[in-house]
């Protein structure tokens, strides 16, 4: 074998490697809720983080959502991440919006992995405020069901 098709092959290897990486970006770790709400946000709480997630009917061109129980630290990962979405947060507030005007398509995605602290454990985190935007600016109607207790604890609207 030449050199030449060893790198070919080579390349062709790591193309498709880094392709199932992105397309597995946005897979599960655990069951989606089973809720009658066609737009939804859950967060897979983790020991050192949290991954949120939505699935939606509209798209979402931003969003802000406040944390009680919980120190957010760095973000990484997701679908914001990967759409260029601009993405600011403290340690209780999260907020994600496009500059360019991008959305986040109808459908389900990870939006975003969050380094995050428990001080008073897990099962005490609440999201306490949560604003989507869709297209001009116009509120969407989402709901929040709690991964930890298995219920729809509020909605937004």
């Amino acid at each position: 074998m030449s050199k030449n098709s060893s790198t070919v092959i080579v390349g062709i290897i790591t193309v498709v490697c880094m392709a199932l990486i992105v397309m597995n970006q946005d897979k599960d770790s655990f069951e989606k809720p089973m809720t009658l709400e066609d737009n939804v946000i859950w967060i897979d709480f983790q020991d050192s983080k949290m991954d949120i997630w939505m699935d939606s009917v509209d798209d979402v061109y931003g969003f802000q959502f406040e944390f009680e129980g919980a120190t957010l630290g760095n973000t990484d990962g997701g679908v914001l991440n990967r759409e260029g979405f601009n993405i600011s947060n403290n340690e209780r507030v999260l907020l994600s919006f496009s500059f360019e005007g991008k959305s986040i398509p109808s459908g389900e995605h990870m939006l975003i992995s969050i380094d995050t602290t428990y001080p008073s454990g897990k099962n005490n985190v609440k999201m306490t405020n949560m604003v989507l935007a869709g297209a001009g600016g116009k509120s969407l109607d989402f709901s929040y069901y709690n991964s930890i207790y298995k219920t729809t604890s509020f909605r937004t609207n």
